[in-house]
């Protein structure tokens, strides 16, 4: 009863700081994060179980604000890839987290700066355009931003970067001509490793920026990939079931709800934002199966996932 007690305590603690949040998207509270930066990161780096090493960084800041679009794959990589970056930057969070962290955790991103986003089914086109408002604001001001863009772990083990990576970092890049930069991590010999790319060119057309921004992930994930043996990745992981506890190993246990991250997953959508049938469900029901998630029917979901591969599906890597 206590701690049930205290654990509600502590939520509704979070929730008022994350209430917060958007009276601190001002000039004055982005400058105040920026300085505090250096002391957030000692602090992350005290709590996180492995020491982070930059394998490389090619992003050169030019005076505009950057949205950084990372890769997801284990529970600490937004410590990991805070404490890389040299300045402070905006998480762009799910809606449903301030859920399931602890009240330090809690404290730790509203000193940081957070910006939530409802990805859910049932999110609402008002929601969607106070979540875009209130990131256009941020990058106005001079604020970056931190998006994990695979939207949830990446769950399959022979893909480096999800499939159908959502346009949202380019259409808020587009307003105030922000730079847009690709990051990889990984655990890389005991280590946290970030490899940090390039400003992302962009050709102006978004479906053909979003593919090319995919496969540039893609190469600084196969870069990391490549410190740790010379063989691809499903040479390490040929079973999806041993990748699904390779994730829950990386987490040190603490991935909360397979099945809610799963839910959270963008599915592709066309360039006026229709959804669109994924290759699993059509393959799927050409041999009269269903697509299901991992966490519904896990057989079910290995079955189809055999099918799909006769068709040839393989992620591009660029050299």
């Amino acid at each position: 009863m206590e701690d049930s007690f205290k654990r509600n305590v502590e939520r509704r603690i979070i929730k008022m700081l994350f209430n917060t949040l958007p009276k601190t998207y001002g000039k004055g509270w982005i400058n105040f994060r920026k300085k505090i930066h250096p002391f957030i990161v000692r602090e992350f780096e005290k709590t996180l179980p492995k020491d982070i090493h930059v394998y490389k960084n090619e992003y050169f800041p030019n005076g505009k604000p950057t949205i950084f679009v990372v890769t997801h794959v284990f529970y600490d990589d937004i410590a990991a890839v805070s404490c890389a970056l040299k300045e402070n930057s905006f998480l762009i969070t799910d809606t449903f987290s301030k859920e399931s962290i602890s009240l330090l955790d809690g404290i730790g991103l509203y000193l940081k700066g957070t910006i939530e986003l409802n990805k859910s089914k049932d999110v609402t086109k008002e929601e969607k355009q106070e979540f875009s408002d209130q990131a256009l604001k941020l990058l106005g001001n001079g604020a970056d931003l931190l998006l994990f863009s695979e939207s949830t772990y990446n769950f399959r083990p022979n893909q480096l970067v999800r499939d159908h990576l959502p346009f949202g970092a380019l259409r808020l890049a587009e307003p105030h001509d922000c730079n847009v930069v690709p990051v990889a991590v990984d655990i890389v010999k005991g280590q946290y490793a970030v490899n940090i790319g390039k400003i992302f060119e962009r050709k102006n057309d978004l479906i053909e920026d979003i593919e090319i921004l995919r496969d540039e992930m893609a190469t600084l994930v196969w870069q990391l990939y490549e410190l740790k043996r010379p063989v691809l990745r499903e040479g390490i992981l040929p079973d999806e079931l041993d990748w699904y506890f390779e994730i829950q190993h990386r987490c040190n246990g603490r991935v909360f709800d397979f099945e809610l991250e799963e839910d959270c997953a963008f599915r592709k959508k066309d360039e006026n934002g229709n959804e669109q049938v994924s290759l699993d469900e059509v393959v799927a029901s050409l041999y009269n199966h269903k697509a299901t998630p991992m966490s519904v029917d896990y057989d079910n979901y290995l079955e189809v996932k055999k099918l799909t591969r006769k068709f040839n599906y393989n992620p591009r890597i660029r050299k």
